[in-house]
């Protein structure tokens, strides 16, 4: 199938709109949430709410449970703070996320509703981890990872672009309502099939590292190479270079928008956990210097794109994917090089340049 990358005249124009509507969309769900007089209940419940019933949702950390009332479906996703973490701050940072969540609007975003969050490990009074409470829409078959699903057969060129398109506007709208993920891979994208089964929808979730994009975050990560080859160069090994920005969660979107046009899991998880066939970094891994490891394996990605995905996705979804790659590069000539071009007239950091650089040229692919 011959794919046509379509940039010109007033289907450009038209593809901006719908891009920028989505902003509009999230940031009038944020002042209703910061409104509603309804917003001063508490969004925190009691574990009595659900079932002992929990079913994890492999190869994640997610899990599916059933409200006891209702009986209906929902996902759980934990987010645990580090010790040492303000309490006040966690709190705020998982309301202002479960108060933004609870619209019954946000699906059309890309993200899932929530409908509560739970207090684990509390001790001494300081909670250190949180569950979001995730509706589900109802379906026959259970929810999967994108994990899972790269692990079946490829399917049509049409249903890894919806993928690609639903994915970027989930990212736009958690950046419009000024929020980092700081943890976008397959494992933390829930894929569920439309009423008519023609169609895989993806929503983001795993919010375990979730923060406003204003609130600094640490210096400090882990070596799971699983996640780091999610992560820019400058945001891995123990020590990260540089504080979280949005720019590190465009990058992160570009190597699963790799894996997608590819139609190629880069992790397998049997036996163990190790590189997928079609990632080669088995000898990489095994070298002492991480930093050059971690360059490696962005150069590897960046290839992979520039040779393999134009044959598969076509032009534009090619550009798409290397200006993800390349968009913490400083000595590269990208659209976000300059921090000054991510923040609108309204001062909130969304990534002007990611909604008419990555989305409005996803929505601009015709088949």
């Amino acid at each position: 199938m011959m794919v046509f990358d379509t940039l010109v005249g007033s289907a450009d124009e038209h593809h901006k709109d719908e891009s920028v509507t989505v902003v509009k969309q999230i940031r009038e769900l944020v002042q209703q949430r910061q409104s509603l007089q309804q917003d001063q209940k508490s969004l925190f419940v009691q574990p009595e709410l659900l079932t002992d019933s929990r079913d994890i949702v492999k190869p994640t950390n997610l899990n599916l449970s059933t409200m006891r009332q209702t009986g209906k479906q929902v996902l759980l996703d934990t987010t645990t703070y580090p010790e040492g973490t303000d309490q006040r701050q966690a709190m705020n940072f998982v309301r202002g996320l479960a108060r933004l969540l609870s619209s019954p609007e946000i699906p059309n975003l890309g993200l899932l509703q929530c409908l509560g969050v739970l207090r684990l490990n509390e001790d001494d009074g300081r909670t250190r981890q949180f569950q979001y409470i995730f509706g589900l829409p109802p379906q026959d078959s259970p929810p999967s990872s994108l994990r899972g699903l790269l692990s079946q057969p490829s399917p049509s060129l049409d249903a890894k672009f919806h993928l690609a398109k639903s994915l970027a506007k989930a990212l736009t709208s958690l950046h419009a309502a000024d929020f980092v993920h700081k943890n976008i891979r397959p494992e933390t994208i829930i894929v569920l099939e439309d009423a008519n089964k023609e169609k895989s929808i993806p929503y983001l979730v795993g919010f375990e590292s979730l923060r406003p994009s204003e609130a600094r975050s640490s210096l400090v990560s882990d070596m799971a190479w699983e996640r780091n080859i999610y992560r820019h160069p400058s945001r891995q090994g123990l020590r990260p270079q540089e504080y979280y920005t949005m720019q590190h969660d465009i990058y992160s979107l570009g190597v699963c928008l790799l894996e997608i046009g590819l139609w190629s899991s880069f992790v397998e998880y049997t036996p163990g956990v190790r590189p997928g066939t079609s990632l080669p970094i088995a000898n990489l891994l095994e070298k002492n210097n991480k930093r050059e490891v971690a360059n490696d394996i962005e150069a590897l990605l960046v290839d992979m794109a520039k040779t393999k995905l134009p044959s598969k996705m076509g032009r534009t979804y090619t550009e798409v994917v290397l200006s993800s790659l390349a968009c913490l590069d400083k000595d590269t000539d990208n659209v976000f090089t300059n921090s000054a071009d991510l923040y609108d007239e309204d001062g909130i950091a969304i990534g002007v340049a990611f909604i008419e650089n990555i989305l409005m040229r996803l929505e601009s692919i015709s088949l």
